[in-house]
C-alpha cells in the first residue's frame, strides 16, 4: 500500500456533491494545519486538489485527522474544523444543529443521541432581550467521526477497494433488497471518494424553510435546505464560505428552494465578480415531514441551476433587498405558563418572503419575475400574508427594470383606479361617520381578478375594474401599451400583473388589517 492519497476536483466520478466534499477536507485540513497538524501524517493544497501523506500507521492518522475535523463540543453542539476560524454565534450554532438533525444526521444511528435526551436550552442576548433556542445535543462523536474503519480492512494496514455507502453520506443513494445480503443493490465508493463524501456536511451551506400552501400554513415537506455550490477552486471556495460563516441568524431563513441557493450564492459572492469566485452553479436538496416516515427527515426536493448570470443576482439582490427576512423577538406561547407568577420565555422566529420564493423561482428559470403571481393570491389565506409584505412589493416594483415598459405602465393603471376606487369609498363612509370597508372592498378586487377563467372573462373583468377607477391618467396617456396587455393571448399574464398591481398598492387608503402576522404566527410552526 502507498503512502498518500491524492484526490483532485476534476478526478474521474467526482460530482458536485464530491467536489464540496473536497473543500470540507480543504478547509479543515487549513484549520488543523493552524493548530499543529495531525499526528502521524502531513498534507499538501492545491488550488484543485488535496494530497494526504502518512508514515507507517495509515489508520491511526485517518483516525486521528476525523476525530479532529468532527467533533463536538462541551455543550453538545457540532464543532466542524473548518468553521473554527469564523466562529458561528450561538444562535447560528443551534440552527447548524437543527439542520444537520433534520438532513445528514436525522438517524440515531449516525447523530448517536440516546433516544429519550432531552433537548438543551440557551438564552441568546438579541436586540437587548435574552430569547431561547432549543436543540438536541450531540454525546461525545457521531457517525462521520468514527468512519476510518470502513476505510481500511482488518488488517488496518490496506484500503479497501471499494465501500458501501447509504444515504446519510450521499442523498439519494438509497440501498434496495438489503435483506438479500449479497444480492443486494448498494452504491460503492472508492476510498478516496469516500472520503471527500465524509466531509461534504462540513462546506455546504444550510437554510431553514418556510413554504406557505394554499391554506397559509407551512409546507412541512420541506423544512431544511441543503445549498451545494458547483466549485472549480478550492482556494477561492475556502475564502469566500468564511462570509457565511459570519452570516447571523436571520439571513439563515428562506422561503424556497431557488431562494435557498441563490441566498447562498449572493453570501458567498459579496462584492466578488462571479468570474473569480471560482463557482458556477448550484445545487439545493430539500428534506422534511412525509406521512409514511414519521420518525425521520428524507430528501423531499431538488434544483440544479448552472450558469449564473450577473444579471439573476442583481435582481435577486434587489428582491432580498426589498423582501427581506424579519427576526421577531416574542413571549412563547406556552399555557403552562400563563397566570402562574413566571416570567414569559421569549423565542426568536424569522419571517421569510412568500413573495421572494415565486421571484426567486422565476428569475432563475429564466421566466418574468412576477409570473404565477396569481397562485400567491389564490386563497383569502394567502392572500392576508402576501398584504403584510405590501411595502416591500411597491418597492420592487418601482425600482426593477422592467422587461417591457408595458408591463410596467399597466401595474400602473391598476394602482391609480384603486387610488379612486378606495378614495371614492373614504369619502362615502366619511359622510356617513362610518369606517371604510377597504378591506372588504381589497377582497372584492381579488376574488373578482381570481374568477377569470380564461381570456374572455379577464378582460370583462379589467374592463369594469378600469370602468369603477374612474378618470385615469395613465390610461389617457399610454392606454396603447396597457391595452396590449390586456389583449395578448397570454391572458394569465395579464391576469398576474394585475394582481400584483393590486397586491403592491400602497396609498393611504390601502387595506388596515386588524393583526400583524407575528401575532398570528404559532409557536408550533417555529418548533415542529
Amino acid at each position: 500500500m502507498g503512502k498518500s492519497l491524492t484526490m483532485s476536483l476534476f478526478d474521474p466520478m467526482m460530482t458536485n456533491f464530491h467536489r464540496i466534499g473536497l473543500a470540507g477536507l480543504f478547509m479543515s485540513l487549513q484549520q488543523l494545519g493552524k493548530s499543529g497538524g495531525v499526528e502521524g501524517g502531513t498534507w499538501e493544497l492545491s488550488d484543485v486538489g488535496v494530497t494526504l501523506r502518512w508514515e507507517d500507521k495509515p489508520k491511526a492518522f485517518f483516525e486521528k485527522l476525523l476525530s479532529s475535523s468532527f467533533r463536538v463540543s462541551k455543550d453538545g453542539l457540532v464543532d466542524f474544523a473548518a468553521h473554527r476560524s469564523r466562529g458561528m454565534g450561538t444562535a447560528e450554532k443551534t440552527l447548524l444543529q437543527q439542520a444537520l438533525f433534520e438532513t445528514f444526521l436525522n438517524h440515531n444511528k449516525q447523530n448517536k443521541v440516546p433516544k429519550g435526551t432531552a433537548p438543551v436550552q440557551v438564552s441568546v442576548q438579541m436586540e437587548g432581550k435574552n430569547p431561547v433556542f432549543s436543540y438536541k445535543p450531540l454525546v461525545k462523536s457521531f457517525a462521520h467521526s468514527e468512519a476510518a474503519k470502513d476505510l481500511f480492512t482488518s488488517s488496518g494496514q490496506t484500503f479497501k477497494e471499494s465501500i458501501p455507502i447509504k444515504k446519510w453520506l450521499l442523498p439519494g443513494a438509497v440501498q434496495r433488497h438489503s435483506s438479500f445480503g449479497e444480492g443486494c443493490t448498494a452504491f460503492e465508493e472508492t476510498p478516496s471518494r469516500y472520503l471527500c463524501l465524509l466531509f461534504a456536511p462540513m462546506a455546504c451551506l444550510y437554510y431553514r424553510l418556510s413554504l406557505m400552501g394554499r391554506d397559509g400554513k407551512r409546507d412541512k415537506r420541506k423544512r431544511a435546505a441543503v445549498v451545494i455550490p458547483h466549485i472549480t477552486n478550492l482556494r477561492t471556495y475556502a475564502n469566500a464560505f468564511q462570509r457565511y460563516l459570519v452570516s447571523p441568524m436571520g439571513q439563515l431563513n428562506a422561503s424556497g428552494l431557488a431562494d435557498a441557493g441563490l441566498s447562498a450564492l449572493l453570501c458567498l459572492k459579496a462584492e466578488e465578480s462571479m468570474d473569480t469566485l471560482g463557482i458556477t452553479g448550484f445545487s439545493v436538496i430539500t428534506y422534511g415531514k412525509v406521512p409514511w416516515d414519521k420518525n425521520q427527515t428524507p430528501r423531499t426536493g431538488t434544483l440544479d441551476f448552472e450558469d449564473v448570470h450577473p444579471e439573476t443576482l442583481d435582481r435577486f439582490s434587489l428582491a432580498q433587498r426589498c423582501l427581506g427576512n424579519r427576526t421577531l423577538i416574542r413571549p412563547k406561547k406556552d399555557p403552562a405558563e400563563k397566570g402562574n407568577g413566571k416570567e414569559e420565555t421569549l423565542v426568536a422566529r424569522t419571517i421569510t418572503s412568500t413573495v421572494r420564493g415565486l421571484v426567486s423561482e422565476n428569475i432563475s428559470g429564466g421566466k418574468p419575475w412576477y409570473q404565477g403571481f396569481s397562485a400567491l393570491l389564490s386563497s383569502k389565506e394567502l392572500a392576508k400574508r402576501i398584504s403584510y409584505e405590501r411595502k416591500g412589493l411597491f418597492a420592487m416594483v418601482n425600482e426593477i427594470v422592467w422587461d417591457l415598459s408595458s408591463e410596467e405602465k399597466f401595474v400602473e393603471a391598476i394602482h391609480q383606479a384603486i387610488r379612486f376606487r378606495l378614495g371614492k369609498l373614504a369619502s362615502q363612509a366619511k359622510e356617513r361617520n362610518e369606517r371604510p370597508p377597504f378591506d372588504r372592498e381589497y377582497e372584492r378586487m381579488r376574488t373578482g381578478l381570481m374568477r377569470a377563467k380564461n381570456a374572455q372573462t379577464l378582460r370583462a373583468e379589467l374592463s369594469d375594474f378600469f370602468s369603477r377607477g374612474g378618470i385615469n391618467p395613465v390610461l389617457q396617456e399610454d392606454w396603447k401599451q396597457v391595452l396590449s396587455i390586456m389583449v395578448q393571448p397570454d391572458w394569465q399574464k395579464a391576469r398576474d400583473l394585475a394582481l400584483l398591481g393590486l397586491a403592491s398598492y400602497k396609498g393611504k387608503e390601502a387595506p388596515e388589517l386588524q393583526k400583524e402576522l407575528e401575532a398570528e404566527t404559532t409557536l408550533s410552526e417555529e418548533e415542529e
